[in-house]
């Protein structure tokens, strides 16, 4: 039986991402990066903000432009070969073409040390999960911010960027005011939404087996992999399989349903049960809510399991 009401959330722990790919086996308590300096490269490291599946991100002093930034140093297994070194930096360099301000800005990316860095605009504020498990806020305030979020994943979109682990937790509430989706520690590139991104140029672009070549129309995604956060995974996800824009759909109704109703759309608690549930129909809304059954369809739609009868661009579903 699922909670009711927005405080159903106030005692939720954020939600870890799987990324087979990305992170390898570790016991209890062994950090994500193991730093041994205190400068990477011009950036001098203060404190340490977060881990997760591809690294940490700590609070950094840029010396030459004198400005705090959030440097994330991604895993080291990542440098391991010429080829997920090329992967992980071509994927960072694509997050750092999106230029919009509902998105956290990407102001470098680069390697020192042995590390890969990128190097993110420093946020002042909390997290939109956080937000939201305060509570008080009416089904119109939820509504905005996430308008406000949904044009931060549609810009990521129209440059070919899919961010594939979309969720409260990865959204930034500035004390500014203002709303910015962050973390494309996993993104994948969609070619198909232009061949301009690739540094070949026209007609070439890179595929699953990291090779680049006329027509070659991949995405940097592995097959037989999973990657994303249970809960607000798209069934695709689960499957492992390639997703497109229309992933982040799900994930950002997934997210906003529970934003709305105070529990996720899909009951279960293993990865398998949620896999499974996720191809059956939607948990029906509070019977009290306020939200208006326009929005609810809306949901519905941007939930279906085929991504084909989702909206066709988080524009459209936005509007």
């Amino acid at each position: 039986e699922q909670p009711s009401g927005p405080a159903a959330t106030a005692d939720r722990q954020p939600a870890p991402t799987l990324d087979e790919t990305a992170a390898p086996a570790r016991s209890d308590g062994e950090p994500v990066v193991t730093v041994r300096a205190t400068r990477i490269g011009r950036f001098t490291l203060l404190h340490q903000l977060g881990e997760g599946g591809m690294g940490a991100v700590f609070a950094a002093y840029d010396q030459q432009l004198d400005r705090r930034v959030a440097l994330k140093l991604l895993h080291q297994h990542h440098c391991d070969s010429p080829l997920q070194r090329q992967r992980t930096l071509q994927e960072a360099r694509a997050a750092a073409r999106i230029s919009h301000p509902n998105v956290t800005a990407v102001y470098e990316v680069g390697e020192s040390d042995s590390y890969i860095y990128i190097a993110m605009e420093y946020v002042d504020g909390e997290t939109l999960s956080a937000r939201q498990a305060r509570g008080g806020q009416s089904w119109r305030e939820i509504l905005d911010m996430y308008l406000h979020a949904g044009a931060g994943l549609a810009a990521a979109h129209a440059v070919g960027v899919v961010h594939r682990d979309f969720k409260p937790d990865n959204v930034l509430c500035g004390r500014d005011g203002r709303l910015r989706v962050a973390d494309f520690g996993i993104a994948r590139i969609d070619w198909t939404y232009g061949r301009a991104l690739s540094p070949e140029g026209a007609g070439a672009a890179i595929t699953d087996a990291g090779q680049s070549g006329p027509g070659a129309g991949g995405r940097l995604t592995v097959p037989g992999t999973i990657s994303g956060t249970p809960g607000y995974m798209s069934p695709e996800q689960y499957r492992s399989g390639n997703v497109d824009s229309r992933s982040d759909q799900w994930s950002f109704c997934a997210a906003l349903f529970e934003a709305l109703y105070g529990y996720l759309p899909f009951a279960g608690y293993a990865l398998q049960d949620r896999a499974d549930k996720v191809h059956g129909p939607p948990l029906p809304p509070p019977r009290d809510t306020q939200v208006p059954e326009e929005v609810h369809r809306a949901l519905l739609r941007g939930l279906a399991t085929a991504p084909e009868q989702r909206f066709s661009s988080m524009g459209e579903l936005l509007a």
